[in-house]
């Protein structure tokens, strides 16, 4: 924890130009302010044997630079990914472009990643992609953790 400080802290954020009241705590293991409460984002695809881009909720088409937007910085603190099958594949987390981390799913049709460290800046897409190796997911859905950072 950062020297003379209390474990918890209070900020005011503005977002979309509506002041909020945002609780933070000291996450010692990420060694950063994280927000106590999560924003989850979900995709899916209803298919069978997929790779690619997953959608989002309301169904648009997403591509490495084009997905959900991020209205705040923040980390990405977990993962999970499900499917009705037993994929062999890895996910790839990408933002804006870039590929911020893969996940090897091969240990069952639900895998949870509970140790991503991924920062995340504000007004910035964030997305799921399949590679395309090995088993595909039958109609996969991957939900992914976020909390504010200061």
């Amino acid at each position: 924890m950062p020297v003379d400080t209390q474990p918890f802290r209070r900020e005011i954020k503005s977002i979309g130009g509506v002041d909020i009241q945002v609780m933070y705590y000291f996450d010692v293991a990420l060694d950063k302010w994280l927000s106590v409460t999560e924003t989850t984002f979900m995709h899916a695809r209803n298919s069978m044997n997929y790779a690619g881009y997953l959608r989002s909720i309301n169904g648009v088409q997403e591509t490495g630079t084009h997905g959900p937007m991020v209205p705040y910085d923040c980390t990405i603190v977990w993962v999970a990914l499900m499917a009705e099958n037993t994929p062999d594949t890895n996910a790839q987390i990408w933002s804006n472009g870039a590929n911020l981390g893969a996940l090897t799913w091969n240990s069952g049709a639900e895998y949870y990643a509970t140790d991503i460290d991924v920062d995340q800046g504000q007004n910035i897409s964030v997305n799921i992609l399949l590679n395309g190796l090995g088993v595909q997911p039958n109609r996969p859905i991957a939900t992914m953790g976020m909390r504010w950072r200061l």
